[in-house]
Formats: C-alpha cells, structure tokens, sequence
C-alpha cells in the first residue's frame, strides 16, 4: 500500500480572494462567501463582489486517508487517464457526457452515483476518487494548465467558451447557487469581479490561454463549445479519434451508436442526472460509493448545501446548454469594457479567433448583434 500524499493542487487556484484567506483550504467551486447584511437589514452592493469567492474551508483535511493501492503518487497521472477540463460555466457538463458516452460506447450510467464514480470531479471529490475510479472513465477538473496533474501520456480534453456567454451564464449560476445565491447583486457587479478575475478559479483568459498554449500537444485536444453545439456528430468523432481511433471507427461505421453517444449528452438526460445527482449527494451528505467505501468529501457540505434541498428542483445549476447567452445581459457598455478587456489579455494571441464566426456583439452600441 503506496502512502500518498496530497497534491498542492487541491485549492482552486487564482481568485485573489481566496488568496488572502489565512489558513485552510479555499477548496471547492460552489460555496461562497456572503456579503454581510447592512445595518438596516439589506445587502451591501459595494461588498456583493465578495460573494463571488470561495468560502473560507477551515475544517479539517478530508481525504486525511490516502492510503491507496495504486502504482505511483497523484501528481502522475496513469497513461490511460482521460481529462475533460475547462473554466467554470465552458460546457463542462457537455463535454464530461460526450467523453463518458464515447468511453462507454453509448451505454448509460446506471445511475448518478454510477455516472460520477466514472467521472469524478477532482476539487469536489478528492484524489482518492480518482485513484479508485470505475473504468472507463474520465476525471473532470476547472484547473489551469500548470495547476492540473500532468503527464505527457495522459490526454487532456479542454473545452473553451466564448467570454460573453461565460460571464452571463456564470452569472446566472451564482445567482441560484446554495450560500451565495445573490439576489441583490446585479449583473454589474457580476461583471466588474469577472473582469478583475475576483471569481472562482481567476481571470478567465489567464485560464483558457494556459490551455491553448498546449493546443499543438500530442496529448491536447482544444475544443469549443461553440463547435461542439453546432456539429455535434462531428465534434464527438473528433473527441472519439482523439482518446482512441479504434473508436472514432466504430462510431463513423454505426450510426446507431453514434445516436447513442450523443442521447448521452442531450440537454433532457444531462439535466436529469444532474439534478437527481445533487438531491442523492446532498441527501447522503455529499457521499459517494467507490467499490466497498465511502469517500466523503466534507462534514463541511452537509450544513453548506442543508437548505439546498429545498431549491433543488428549481435551481439553475444545469441549464439548457445555448449560445448566445449573452443577449440576456450585455448592454452596450459591457460590450465596449469587454472588448478592451479582450484586447488587453490576448495580445500577442490569437485565441479570440477561434470565436470570429460565432453570435458575438459588435462594438456599434445601437446594433449588438
């Protein structure tokens, strides 16, 4: 039995927030701290912007047993690895369906539990669950390039999402998400942290551009959501090709398996895992079977998420996959900050021309679209 360790890599990395607090662990994508309530009872627009970095997690380590059986430490991935990365709200979901349906040659999970031992979430989860995960399957993770466990014999899958529609649907998953769920906080204050990088796993393109840097590697898939959504059969080929041409051949000569993989990852069978998933998780304190034990992530979660299974059914957590989000919010002006903030982060890049034929806003403020 191997002792392992933890990886310095169990704090989501680059929100200057969560750099500042002292001692524990940042930890996690969903809770949040809360700005505090004014004197007279109502929310403090000013201090809402702190409502969009991680919670202080100051309990106690809980994958404290890293006792596994397993061949080498969690900072090297096994050869047949597969990870499915992006920044938060990229298609995360939609791709993590799309490489569990290829992986699994169309069949699907039998359940959430069955579904997330395949395809465990690394902050969320732990190491040890991706030590110990079923196969096939593949580790779901938010981390940058150089904060995500690496191995060139490994393959890692990125998903990069448009800023516009990242930043609205972020917005709109704040806002429905368990402790923080900022009804007050406006889109404005929303978009003043998202550009400033004072959201959950740092600047946005800090992120993507760590991820595209590596798009030439052997072991690198870089793909769009935009892509994805538009030529779905095509994309899953591609992903299919990419983990293992074998079965990028079954999928081009079985149409009907190709349906398969892709009812997978349809908007209905998405959302219904998801939301039984979250009500089972918070149901059972955020545990899950892995062969004979149970990992719990955190004691922490169970008083985190309590009133969560109250909203549940009618959170946003898992909307319908879209383009074009950003309609909902943009004003001309969010626009107009957004493109020079776009010029800023990508000079000497040319990653924002994987989105020149994408449903983007123009810089004209009386014609958006």
């Amino acid at each position: 039995m191997a002792n392992v360790s933890e990886p310095e890599y169990e704090s989501p990395p680059g929100s200057d927030l969560s750099s500042e607090l002292e001692g524990g662990n940042a930890n996690t994508t969903v809770p949040l701290t809360t700005a505090p309530d004014s004197a007279d009872g109502t929310r403090n627009e000013t201090d809402a912007v702190e409502r969009f970095a991680p919670v202080r997690a100051d309990q106690e380590d809980h994958n404290e047993d890293s006792s596994v059986s397993d061949p080498g430490p969690p900072s090297e991935p096994r050869p047949s690895d597969v990870f499915t990365v992006s920044y938060p709200k990229c298609g995360s979901a939609l791709l993590q369906f799309l490489v569990f349906g290829v992986l699994n040659r169309g069949e699907p999970s039998k359940d959430f539990e069955d579904f997330a031992a395949r395809a465990p979430y690394l902050e969320w989860m732990g190491i040890k669950s991706v030590l110990e995960m079923r196969r096939p399957g593949a580790i779901k993770t938010h981390l940058p390039f150089e904060k995500n466990p690496h191995s060139p014999h490994a393959k890692y899958i990125y998903m990069a999402r448009n800023p516009f529609d990242c930043c609205a649907s972020y917005y709109t998953h704040m806002r429905t998400m368990p402790l923080s769920r900022p009804e007050s906080a406006s889109f404005d204050t929303f978009f003043d942290a998202f550009l400033e990088g004072k959201v959950i796993y740092g600047d946005y393109f800090d992120h993507v551009l760590s991820w595209y840097d590596h798009r030439s590697d052997t072991n690198v898939l870089f793909v769009t959501y935009e892509d994805v959504k538009s030529d779905p059969r095509t994309s899953v080929i591609r992903i299919a090709d990419f983990i293992d041409p074998s079965i990028g051949r079954e999928l081009r000569e079985n149409p009907v398996l190709l349906s398969n993989v892709l009812k997978i990852a349809s908007a209905h069978n998405m959302t219904t895992t998801c939301h039984q998933g979250i009500r089972s998780i918070l149901a059972d304190e955020l545990a899950l079977a892995i062969g004979k034990e149970r990992i719990t992530t955190a004691e922490f979660y169970k008083n985190v998420f309590a009133e969560a299974l109250e909203v549940t059914e009618a959170s946003d957590f898992m909307r319908t996959p879209i383009c074009g989000r950003w309609k909902e919010f943009f004003k001309p002006e969010h626009v107009r900050r957004m493109y020079e903030w776009i010029d800023q982060k990508t000079a000497g890049s040319d990653v924002f021309s994987i989105w020149s034929s994408s449903d983007l806003p123009r810089l004209n403020p009386d014609n958006l679209q």
